[in-house]
């Protein structure tokens, strides 16, 4: 790719925020993670734009209207409150439950 093209993407994306954070959001958790560890452009944009708690609501659509189990919603915000700065308590919240998510699929959720 070309220096004009790659300047022409850039401001492009600083002009059209909302399509770098539709693709963001379209992003596993460590596919995000991995993409906010790359640049200091992208961890500065994803802190900015609260990407971490905007990917926790797309996520977690329950939580938001309250048809989430009230047990399960009382620990995640337990675990919000406990954390300080937003970005840090979302992305900690959806790497969590996105863990608890694998180990379910995987079968690591017994009590034996």
């Amino acid at each position: 790719m070309s220096a004009d093209h790659e300047n022409y993407l850039w401001r492009t994306l600083s002009i059209e925020e909302d399509i770098l954070q539709s693709v963001f959001l379209q992003l596993d958790c460590e596919s995000l993670k991995s993409i906010e560890q790359t640049c200091q452009v992208f961890r500065k944009f994803i802190q900015r734009t609260l990407t971490w708690k905007k990917k926790f609501e797309a996520d977690n659509p329950g939580y938001c209207d309250d048809s989430m189990d009230k047990n399960f919603k009382a620990l995640i915000k337990r675990c919000i409150n406990s954390s300080k700065g937003l970005h840090l308590k979302y992305k900690q919240i959806v790497l969590q439950l996105s863990n608890l998510e694998q180990n379910v699929i995987k079968g690591y959720n017994s009590k034996e």
